[in-house]
């Protein structure tokens, strides 16, 4: 494909080539027979490379003619054997009437609205109380915190829960709380004072708020129930099956 005055396309000296163009176009046109003899024993071989191949050596020369290897990749033959009598163990999740019933209850406190009273009946309260923490040096002043517990709350430690059981707004009673920090327990000692105390008003769910929740699906509450045992029994089905084919 090289023309040069005075001869034709083509047929020009390979030395005239050599001496105008530089050894170059000798190392672009091994570099094309290299690739073309590649693809050609691929070919024979019925080999698929998934990347792009690459010359990785390449050397030639006047005597010795052309030498170079050619890295790639190949998806590598995978034998699987005694997969028939292999056992995969399904996730097991379960989502019962139990589970309906609470999420049906979260769903009425959630609804439902905080009405003062005068004492702790039972875990569906709120009691504000002030914390005055008790310090051993006697010098030390530091200022009370006033915060609201939700007895109905699962993270309420169990030890602050029974002492505010049966109290009465104006109460006044002492809680120590140990802080465990590796191996060191510290101890905290409050004296508490009940400034309030709220219950919740719990009330069955309204055949509008069913609606809203179930989507129109339903409108009674053991009507949801059943609905929302069965879409969640389904979900975590569905979620069983994927682990298990991801095994």
């Amino acid at each position: 494909k090289v023309q040069i005055d005075g001869f034709r396309k083509g047929k020009a000296p390979l030395n005239l080539i050599k001496k105008i163009y530089g050894e170059g176009i000798e190392y672009k046109a091994a570099e094309k027979f290299a690739t073309d003899y590649f693809w050609k024993e691929i070919e024979k071989e019925e080999k698929q490379p998934i990347s792009t191949p690459s010359i990785t050596e390449f050397e030639i020369s006047s005597d010795k003619g052309l030498k170079c290897k050619i890295s790639y990749e190949v998806i590598p033959d995978i034998e699987i054997k005694d997969y028939l009598d292999l056992e995969i163990k399904k996730l097991k999740i379960e989502y019962n009437e139990k589970n309906a019933t609470k999420e049906i209850e979260s769903l009425r406190k959630y609804n439902s609205e905080l009405k003062d009273v005068d004492i702790i009946d039972d875990k569906n309260c709120v009691a504000t109380v002030k914390f005055s923490k008790i310090s051993d040096n006697p010098d030390e002043k530091i200022e009370p915190i006033t915060q609201p517990v939700d007895l109905s709350n699962e993270n309420i430690k169990e030890d602050l829960l029974n002492l505010l059981m049966g109290k009465k707004v104006g109460d006044v009673f002492d809680y120590n709380y140990e802080e465990k920090k590796e191996n060191e327990t510290k101890l905290h000692k409050y004296n508490c004072e009940i400034l309030k105390i709220q219950k919740y008003d719990i009330q069955p769910l309204s055949e509008e708020k069913i609606k809203i929740y179930s989507k129109n699906a339903v409108s009674t509450e053991e009507d949801f129930k059943k609905l929302l045992i069965e879409e969640n029994q389904n979900y975590f089905n569905k979620i069983s099956e994927d682990t298990a084919e991801n095994e």
